[in-house]
């Protein structure tokens, strides 16, 4: 560019400056801008105007309302990058501008075919997450049938099974219930579920043996629905006569476990009742609790002063803590924990195996003249005499027998703490004694 070419485009960039703004005396010329100087530039490649090939002129575009603007040729690449499949910022709505945010419109052959598979697509991209988690759902729901449905086996046994599923096949209705039976098994061991029957799709099904509805007084032997209507009220009350009769020893062998210093008894027991209640929970009792922030400082505020009681014990609040961590770790590593959340749904899936397996060994238990269909009362066979009841009566016992193995590991828990000594290291032996 010469210099007379130089120094009449100057004139002329100066001259477009608005008239609205007139210069201060005094003040600085305005700067000829890059734009006006070497013309547009590309915002995708960073070129200008000048650095454009004069045998082969691109194609400049500004296909918004704001002052970007770009190569064609870079447009079309940029918006073929954003509808790229394999790009993982991929774009779903329309192209916009980055700085305005204005749509950017692209004019392209229409070919109805494309435009249809490119809706499905879209379309089907959609149900992707839905799709995924209504299959997760049917492989639960597919599960849980199947547990139910093995579950009637196990508990009723083959010809009871065989007429409850005969029936059920006359009444379609009644087939999505066989996947109730693990949800109601695993909400029975929660006390947010005490009024739910243990095993109240069970009772539906149960009644369906006599293909009839109908109400029958007949006090013994029960009705299988009778039994699995009674489990709620048998539960409650098997769980209040276990609170009279251990709540006092159970408090007590967790008392003897802590350390003895420092602490008197009413505090001991004041400290120790909610650790007691998760201790207290019986094969058909968990607590589903979640403590936060388990093992950090607890900051508790003076009753006169209103002050924390860590300031004025001047560091005595490390003390409790470390009591605390410590009984903790013995309940966890030396009591048999039964309150984890994957054991209580672990265990409540197995329980009708394991009812039908205690029940088995009843069955090599008793005499045989207790377990034949011939031992009828009031024109049913006993309780003993069928699948189902010695299922029943197996579970309870399986109840009873697991709190029994609890209470002596806990009772020999507190014996065998009350009888530890600390040895002595002899340096001469090199051995230890007591």
């Amino acid at each position: 560019m010469s210099s007379e070419d130089s120094n009449t485009a100057l004139p002329e960039n100066t001259s477009s400056v608005p008239e609205t703004l007139p210069q201060e005396p005094g003040s600085r010329p305005w700067a000829p801008s890059r734009a006006s100087t070497f013309g547009p530039k590309c915002w995708i490649c960073m070129s200008d105007k000048s650095e454009d090939d004069p045998n082969n002129p691109p194609v400049w575009r500004s296909p918004c309302s704001c002052s970007l603007t770009a190569h064609e040729s870079c447009l079309l690449d940029w918006v073929a990058d954003l509808e790229n499949p394999k790009n993982k910022n991929k774009h779903s709505g329309p192209i916009q501008c980055p700085q305005c945010k204005s749509e950017i419109k692209i004019s392209r052959p229409r070919n109805y075919v494309v435009e249809s598979v490119r809706t499905i697509d879209r379309s089907l991209g959609k149900f992707v997450l839905p799709g995924l988690g209504l299959s997760l759902a049917g492989a639960l729901w597919a599960g849980a049938w199947f547990h139910g449905f093995q579950s009637v086996y196990l508990v009723f046994g083959h010809r009871d099974a065989d007429r409850i599923f005969r029936y059920t096949a006359r009444r379609p209705e009644f087939v999505w219930m066989y996947s109730l039976i693990p949800v109601n098994l695993i909400l029975a061991r929660t006390d947010y579920a005490d009024f739910a029957l243990p095993g109240s799709s069970l009772v539906l099904l149960s009644t369906q043996i006599t293909d009839k509805f109908d109400i029958d007084y007949t006090i013994w032997p029960p009705l299988p629905s009778t039994v699995f209507a009674c489990l709620p009220a048998m539960r409650s009350f098997y769980n209040w006569c276990y609170h009279k009769a251990f709540c006092d020893l159970n408090r007590k062998w967790l008392a003897e476990v802590q350390p003895g210093h420092v602490q008197q008894p009413g505090e001991v027991q004041a400290e120790n009742a909610e650790d007691f209640q998760e201790e207290e929970a019986q094969e058909g009792d968990v607590l589903l609790e979640i403590e936060i922030n388990d093992h950090g400082p607890v900051v508790e505020e003076d009753e006169e002063g209103g002050a924390p009681a860590g300031a004025a014990n001047a560091g005595g609040g490390v003390q409790p803590q470390q009591e605390n961590q410590h009984v903790q770790r013995i309940l966890r590593q030396e009591f048999i924990e039964t309150g984890s959340i994957g054991q209580t749904i672990l265990g409540a899936l197995v329980f009708p195996a394991v009812a039908a397996g205690m029940g088995n060994l009843i069955s090599f238990a008793l005499p045989t003249s207790w377990l034949t269909y011939r031992n009828y009362t009031n024109g049913r066979p006993g309780l003993l005499s069928t699948k189902w009841g010695r299922s029943v009566v197996g579970g309870c016992l399986f109840v009873v027998l697991k709190d029994a193995i609890m209470l002596y590991c806990r009772w020999k828990l507190a014996q065998s703490h009350r009888q530890r000594r600390i040895m002595n290291f002899d340096k001469e032996t090199k051995k230890y004694s007591v």
